[in-house]
């Protein structure tokens, strides 16, 4: 079976969109990952251009055939992304590619898609070139891991594990605010962590946000993979859309920033619909609905509902990877602005905040002490299509970072 490959135009807009419902992820939850009302919206929070390469079977003229996904010739077979952002690579900001999003209907799993699309996705990486590629697969795609690292097919990309990533979605309770200042409370029985004397948290605002960006860019040098920001991407038109200054969580001491984060709610262009429960879930789900209630959670929507998460966005703390007090006392501030953020997302009305971190990260402990559920993935370096050899990041002593709200 011969495929055509090309970059998706207006004209396959909903086509994807109706790939992306079709296609689910299995799990104890089985879910889709759409972006409704317009696929192309959400294409900017993965990256500046951020192109979606379309494969359609051979045999009829380019563009969507009108009619149901399916086996019919010129319907669309799969696709994937391929998104260009500057991140800092050892310390200085370099392009680096990030593929991800790929989906393949039904009818055409087992085609042989990727191998066969290889010289288009060469070509485009030769056109908007990049110093590095990367993805990520999830641990339980055995699929994937199987394809792409245990036993290689011929013509794929090699992926080269660099580090784990663990993604926890923390669970929310009705949020607890201070009614005057609109941001959340710190006092005793609340159940948020007091900061450490001297450091104040906050919400972010349009006047402290160059402020928060020195910061991010300053200290975010110092972590690998860490995106290079400007004032501009939390502007309309930027690059983070739905993210503004005022969903910033940020610590103060001495009126100096010493750490951020974002709550990142992007409902308004990519969502996670619940299309089933999981055999064993199901089973189980009358007790997890009186946990919930009993803690008081929010719970799960119904079949076909969709489960509202925000992302745990630009986290930094400084002095966060230290050992001894000064790293404790980072942990401490983390603390506050993670229960702040939590409050910050119940507000928007999520159940659930996304929160990824690599493995060995300080922060990932003090983020598992809230009542969450752990997804494992692991980031890898693209071999093949992109820039030199990717082994020269392992030589650099600096501590990972994923931005698991871009992926």
């Amino acid at each position: 079976m011969r495929f055509h490959y090309s970059l998706a135009g207006p004209g396959d807009e909903a086509e994807l969109r109706a790939l992306l419902a079709s296609v689910s992820m299995p799990g104890s939850l089985t879910v889709t990952f759409e972006r409704e009302p317009d696929y192309f919206t959400g294409c900017p929070v993965m990256g500046d251009p951020c192109r979606t390469v379309v494969a359609r079977e051979a045999g009829e003229p380019e563009g969507p055939s009108g009619g149901a996904l399916g086996g019919a010739p010129g319907r669309l077979a799969g696709f994937m992304c391929r998104a260009l952002s500057h991140r800092y690579v050892d310390g200085r900001p370099r392009r680096v590619a990030y593929y991800g999003q790929l989906r393949i209907a039904p009818d055409y799993e087992g085609r042989w898609l990727l191998p066969l699309g290889r010289g288009f996705m060469r070509d485009l990486a030769r056109d908007e070139s990049a110093d590095l590629g990367l993805t990520a697969i999830a641990d339980d795609n055995e699929a994937a891991r199987s394809a792409f690292m245990r036993k290689p097919r011929p013509g794929l990309p090699t992926l080269r594990p660099l580090c784990g990533i663990r993604t926890l979605g923390i669970l929310l309770r009705e949020p607890r605010l201070d009614s005057e200042l609109g941001v959340p409370c710190r006092v005793p029985g609340t159940g948020l962590r007091r900061p450490p004397d001297g450091v104040v948290i906050g919400c972010g605002s349009p006047e402290s946000l160059p402020g928060i960006v020195t910061f991010l860019n300053g200290e975010g040098r110092s972590r690998q993979f860490f995106p290079v920001v400007a004032v501009d991407d939390f502007r309309p038109g930027g690059s983070c859309p739905c993210l503004a200054s005022e969903d910033f969580i940020v610590a103060w001491r001495d009126r100096r920033v010493v750490g951020a984060c974002a709550v990142w709610d992007q409902e308004a262009c990519k969502q996670t619909v619940l299309r089933a429960y999981g055999r064993s879930f199901a089973r189980l789900k009358p007790l997890y609905d009186l946990f919930m209630k009993v803690g008081g959670f929010r719970p799960l929507p119904d079949i076909g509902g969709h489960i509202r998460s925000a992302y745990l966005a630009m986290t930094l703390v400084a002095g966060s990877h230290e050992a001894g007090p000064a790293g404790r006392r980072a942990r401490r501030v983390f603390a506050a602005m993670l229960d702040a953020a939590r409050d910050l997302a119940a507000r928007k009305g999520c159940s659930t905040l996304m929160a990824g971190f690599t493995d060995g990260d300080p922060l990932a402990t003090v983020a598992s002490e809230r009542p969450n559920v752990e997804y494992r993935s692991t980031l890898c370096a693209v071999e093949g299509l992109d820039g030199a050899d990717s082994t020269a990041v392992d030589r650099a002593p600096l501590p990972w970072y994923v931005e698991i709200a871009r992926l």
